[in-house]
């Protein structure tokens, strides 16, 4: 019986752990992405102008399962696209971000969308038209 309850707690304690870590590597991302500025061949962007249509990541397995690089399609007024690059680094109990903007013709845009009709719909509005950016998407 305590057997039990001790195991229950400790998964809940990992689940609780697991959860408010996601979140703080969400916050982090989020407040270092909105702060950066980029030179770009559109001239300098803000990551606060881009609009983020997709999200994935890599795991790697030198850093207990989180994800050590971030990859997000984002569209900027114009449009344009680009795609961030997220390197995470966890040194102690801190996380830093560090961005890479790479600018992606409209056609590597939708290469990289066409498994996705949500993102793609939202980077080129419902009829698959090139549309403008706006503020960034929330996830």
């Amino acid at each position: 019986m305590i057997t039990s309850f001790l195991s229950v707690a400790l998964l809940a304690l990992c689940v609780y752990a697991i959860h408010g870590s996601r979140r703080k590597l969400s916050q982090a991302l989020q407040h270092s992405f909105a702060q950066c500025r980029f030179d770009t061949p559109q001239g300098h962007v803000s990551g606060a102008s881009l609009r983020v249509v997709k999200a994935s990541h890599q795991v790697s397995r030198h850093t207990s399962g989180a994800p050590s690089e971030i990859f997000w399609y984002c569209v900027a007024p114009g449009p344009a696209y680009f795609l961030a690059i997220a390197h995470v680094t966890r040194p102690g109990r801190r996380i830093e971000v560090r961005w890479t903007l790479r600018a992606l013709t409209e056609e590597r845009m939708r290469g990289a969308l066409v498994d996705d009709r949500k993102a793609t719909a939202a980077a080129f509005g419902q009829d698959g038209a090139a549309t403008a950016g706006g503020p960034p998407a929330g996830r």
